[in-house]
C-alpha cells in the first residue's frame, strides 16, 4: 500500500475525457447533538470503529517521507489551460494533515487529494466531474461526483460490466441535504484503489461546511434530519456488488446522457483499454422504457440483483448487460423477472397481493401485482427496496417503473 501521506499524480487524460449509499447507521453511531465532537476525536485518532477500510484492518502505516508526500516541496506553477480553459494546480500534501489512529486514509478530505486549494476549493489538476447517464436514489440528496485515474494509465474495459481501475485511482462523491429549508453540505465519500485493494471513508461535514472529518461507523440523523452516513460496513455491502467496487462507471451509465466523463470520450482519450466500442443503446418499445431500465439497473440491479450481488439468490437480475440488448424482452430485467414467482417469500409477509392474484416478480399490465413496483412503494420492513440507504420512496422512480409495467 502506498503511504497515507500520498500526493495523487493523476492523469491529465481524464480532463480531455470531458463530454459536453448505504443504509441505516450501526447502534452505536454519533449523535447529532455529539456529532462534531464526534468527528473532531476521529481526526486525532479516536473514532472507535471497529472494523478498518479493507482486509489491512487497523495496520499502522509506515511515516511517510517528504519525498512521497510532497510535504516540503515549492509549489508548482500551474498547469496550462485544460480543454474547459480553466487552469488547475497540483495537489500538495498540507503539512498538518495526518492519519488517525490505525488508518490507512488521511483524517480529513483536503488531505485526500481532491482539491489543489481548500479555501477556494480549486479541483486539483487530473480530478474531474461527472454525472452518470443514470442516478441512483439517496433521499433526495443532491450529488457531485468526481474521478482521477493516475496519470498514465488505464482503466481495463475488456469486460463492460466489471471495470478494472488501476492502482491509485480515487472517486469521491459529495452530498447536500436540506436542513429546515436551507441546502448544507453533509458528507463527502472518497474511494482509492490501493495495491491491497480499495480502501473507502465518509467524510462529515462541520455544520458550518468549513471541515470534513473522517467518520467510520456512520452518523444517525444528521443536522437533526433523518438523513444517515453509512458505516463501513453499509458501504462495502453495496459496493461488493461489483468485481471492482466501483458502481457508478460502466457501458450504460457512461453512455448517453452522461456528463463530464463518458465511455466515448475515455476511448478517445486512450484512458480505456480494451474498450469494445461506442456506449450500448438500451432497448424499449415505448420512449419511457429506456429511462426505467436505467433507472432499476443502477437502484437494483449495479450492487444487488446481478449474478454477484446479495440478491444472487433471487435469481431477478436488473443489471442491464451490455450483450443483452438486442430486444426489450432479453435484457435481464425481463428475462429473469417477467411473471417469476418471487422466491423470498419470508420478506413479503404483511404486502398484500391483488385479489385475483398472488405476487410475481415483473407482470406487464398489472403493476398492482408486479413486486418489484410495490417493493419500491414501501419503506419500514424487511419488504422495502432497495433494503437499505433509503427512508423515503422515490416518487418520480416509481412514475418511471409503473410506466414500464402499466
Amino acid at each position: 500500500m502506498q503511504s497515507s501521506y500520498w500526493s495523487p499524480s493523476v492523469s491529465y487524460l481524464l480532463l480531455i475525457a470531458v463530454s459536453g449509499a448505504c443504509g441505516e447507521p450501526t447502534p452505536d453511531a454519533a449523535p447529532a447533538a455529539g456529532r462534531d465532537a464526534a468527528v473532531r476525536a476521529a481526526a486525532d485518532g479516536d473514532d472507535g470503529s471497529g472494523e478498518d477500510l479493507l482486509p489491512d484492518a487497523g495496520r499502522k502505516r509506515a511515516p511517510a517521507d517528504d519525498a512521497d508526500s510532497g510535504a516540503d516541496k515549492p509549489d508548482e506553477k500551474p498547469k496550462p489551460p485544460a480543454p474547459g480553459g480553466q487552469t488547475c494546480s497540483k495537489f500538495v500534501m498540507p503539512k498538518d494533515c495526518k492519519n488517525p489512529e490505525g488508518r490507512p486514509l488521511p483524517g480529513e478530505l483536503r488531505c485526500t487529494g481532491l482539491y489543489s486549494d481548500w479555501e477556494t476549493r480549486s479541483l486539483a489538476c487530473g480530478v474531474t466531474a461527472y454525472t452518470p447517464a443514470y442516478e441512483l436514489w439517496s433521499d433526495g440528496a443532491k450529488k457531485q461526483r468526481w474521478a482521477a485515474v493516475p496519470e498514465g494509465k488505464q482503466v481495463d474495459a475488456a469486460r463492460a460490466e466489471a471495470f478494472k481501475y488501476p492502482v491509485g485511482t480515487q472517486f469521491w462523491k459529495e452530498f447536500r441535504i436540506n436542513v429546515h429549508g436551507t441546502e448544507r453540505l453533509a458528507e463527502t465519500r472518497l474511494l482509492q484503489k490501493s495495491d491491497r485493494g480499495w480502501l473507502y471513508t465518509s467524510y462529515v461535514w462541520d455544520e458550518n461546511g468549513e471541515r470534513a472529518i473522517q467518520q467510520n461507523d456512520g452518523v444517525k440523523d444528521l443536522f437533526g434530519t433523518d438523513y444517515a452516513v453509512p458505516s463501513l460496513e453499509q458501504c462495502k455491502q453495496c459496493h461488493s456488488g461489483r468485481e471492482d467496487f466501483i458502481l457508478g462507471w460502466d457501458p450504460i451509465l457512461l453512455g448517453p446522457g452522461a456528463k463530464g466523463v463518458t465511455l466515448e470520450g475515455m476511448i478517445a482519450s486512450g484512458m480505456l483499454q480494451n474498450a469494445k466500442g461506442p456506449a450500448p443503446s438500451i432497448p424499449g418499445i415505448a420512449d419511457h422504457d429506456v429511462p426505467a431500465l436505467g433507472y432499476l439497473h443502477v437502484n437494483c440491479g449495479v450492487s444487488c440483483h446481478n449474478p454477484q450481488g446479495d440478491a444472487k439468490d433471487s435469481a431477478f437480475f436488473m443489471r442491464l448487460d451490455t450483450d443483452k440488448l438486442g430486444d426489450l424482452f432479453e435484457t435481464p430485467t425481463l428475462a429473469t423477472g417477467l411473471y417469476k414467482t418471487p422466491w423470498e417469500n419470508a420478506k413479503i409477509q404483511g404486502l398484500t397481493p391483488p385479489v385475483d392474484m398472488p405476487f410475481v416478480d415483473i407482470y406487464l399490465s398489472r403493476p398492482d401485482a408486479s413486486l418489484v413496483l410495490v417493493r419500491m412503494q414501501t419503506r419500514g420492513s424487511e419488504a422495502q427496496m432497495p433494503p437499505i440507504a433509503t427512508k423515503h420512496v422515490d416518487e418520480e422512480g416509481v412514475k418511471l417503473v409503473r410506466k414500464l409495467l402499466e
